[in-house]
């Protein structure tokens, strides 16, 4: 074998090298972003009937602590983190590199607004073990969803976002709604 042909070779054992290296983590991301889309399915169909088809009250208020265009992004990461939808071999760095875009632009791509609202509201993290802004309703208010008022729904998705205080993503991008008083409904420590 002469030298160009070793180059040639070498050229070629590279390009394959480098086909594998990206077609791996690339069929991990897209075997991730599936199995997450029917888990999310899933999550749906065995939502409770308020979760899965919000009062537009529920879907007003979600969209005042979260833009809609944000909305996707959230739920990625709600999916990936604390529904563990990931499948197949787990590649340093995919998870944020190419997990969560792909996903949140697959989720942007297949739910309508309405069905990311109610992906949120029903995979809302209300402590104690339960999950949708129902059961949370439920449990703290004594009510169905659609029977609560106003301020005890934003206490609930301010909850399910995490939020005692301070805001997310004012709506307008410049003044946020004002935080509701919701240390008495979930005895949260008032922090100086």
């Amino acid at each position: 074998m002469s030298g160009s042909d070793m180059g040639r070779a070498g050229v070629i054992v590279s390009v394959i090298a480098v086909g594998v290296l990206v077609a791996l983590p690339s069929y991990s991301a897209w075997s991730t972003v599936e199995t997450c889309t029917r888990r999310a399915d899933a999550i749906l169909a065995a939502a409770d009937p308020l979760d899965r088809d919000p009062p537009q009250r529920v879907a007003t208020v979600v969209r005042e602590f979260v833009p809609v265009d944000r909305l996707p992004a959230l739920l990625s990461s709600i999916l990936l983190e604390r529904f563990a939808c990931r499948s197949g071999e787990r590649w340093a760095g995919t998870e944020w590199l190419i997990d969560h875009p792909a996903l949140t632009w697959r989720l942007r791509e297949t739910f309508d607004d309405l069905a990311r609202v109610s992906l949120f509201a029903s995979t809302a993290d209300m402590g104690k073990g339960d999950i949708g802004l129902s059961r949370g309703a439920q449990r703290i208010y004594k009510k169905d969803i659609s029977e609560v008022d106003d301020h005890a729904l934003r206490c609930l998705v301010r909850r399910a976002l995490g939020m005692p205080t301070g805001y997310i993503w004012p709506t307008d991008r410049s003044t946020p709604p004002p935080p509701p008083n919701c240390a008495q409904e979930f005895a949260l420590p008032r922090v100086f």
